[in-house]
């Protein structure tokens, strides 16, 4: 399966400029395992904190009781944290989602006119030819930092997806 996308533990001065926190941010997340694109499902997408010129974050009010800091996390444990208890946040508070979308034929979500900010996108299990498949929700910073230093303000990301070994209905 393709690999997650995390947010980076990129800081300032791996960045050759300041974020413009007003410019608007597109995202593509891509739903395939192996071969598999999994179309029409839908996804569902939080907008999580703000970001500062200085990438600095901080929670939008839906989020702010949950107290996480989301600033100087670098390891990937960490963020595997921030990810569980944003979902339990969301699910103790029946947050609604900011954004929904479709998966399109290519399994990709699309979400356009996004403000700047950490996201989270989230999906339901998915089956496709009697298999069942999980993708992890995920993280994703608006905007990206590129590989130049440059901020990238269209951002396309891969979910993290596995096959659920099949249920014995014995065992049910």
């Amino acid at each position: 399966c393709l690999a997650p996308y995390q947010v980076m533990a990129a800081s300032t001065s791996d960045a050759v400029e300041p974020i413009i926190p007003e410019n608007e941010c597109s995202l593509t997340v891509s739903y395939c395992c192996g071969e598999t694109a999994f179309s029409g499902i839908q996804v569902k997408l939080y907008r999580i904190a703000e970001v500062s010129a200085d990438f600095r974050y901080t929670l939008v009010q839906s989020f702010a009781a949950s107290a996480l800091i989301l600033d100087g996390i670098r390891t990937s444990g960490e963020w595997d944290v921030v990810r569980s208890t944003l979902e339990a946040h969301i699910l103790a508070y029946n947050i609604p989602p900011e954004f929904t979308s479709v998966t399109n034929t290519n399994g990709q979500a699309s979400f356009e006119t996004l403000r700047t900010g950490m996201y989270l996108a989230i999906i339901s299990q998915a089956e496709q030819h009697d298999l069942q498949y999980q993708f992890d929700s995920a993280l994703i910073a608006l905007p990206g930092l590129g590989a130049d230093g440059r901020w990238q303000y269209q951002v396309s990301v891969n979910a993290k997806g596995e096959v659920l070994p099949p249920v014995n209905p014995d065992e049910e």
